[in-house]
């Protein structure tokens, strides 16, 4: 009877954890139209800032279409956060777009 209890502890432990590390992805795309966006500088400038944030999962920018395009966590960047950093950097923005992201669960 002690190892079947002790069999059932060790699987409910192992499905806990296996659980925890299972995360659904809540991530949404931000399309930031950026006039000011016409220098390498402005360029690696915003997106190392960006990358700093700790809810931005990746971080794009474009100096043909002056386009920056974030996947982040709305939950840990809005877009007070967007717009502080922009304005940091001396840019403004014409457009900014939020379409969340349909991600099946990964594993994290």
């Amino acid at each position: 009877m002690k190892q079947i209890f002790g069999f059932f502890i060790i699987i409910l432990l192992f499905v806990a954890f296996s659980a925890r590390n299972i995360v659904c992805s809540d991530l949404t795309q931000v399309v930031v139209t950026i006039p000011e966006l016409t220098s390498t500088d402005t360029q690696n400038c915003l997106e190392k800032e960006f990358n700093k944030l700790g809810g931005v999962k990746h971080c794009d920018t474009s100096l043909k279409t002056k386009t920056l395009i974030l996947k982040l966590n709305e939950h840990e960047v809005g877009k007070n956060e967007i717009i502080n950093v922009l304005q940091k950097w001396g840019c403004s923005f014409q457009n900014m777009s939020f379409s969340k992201l349909n991600l099946a669960p990964n594993k994290g």
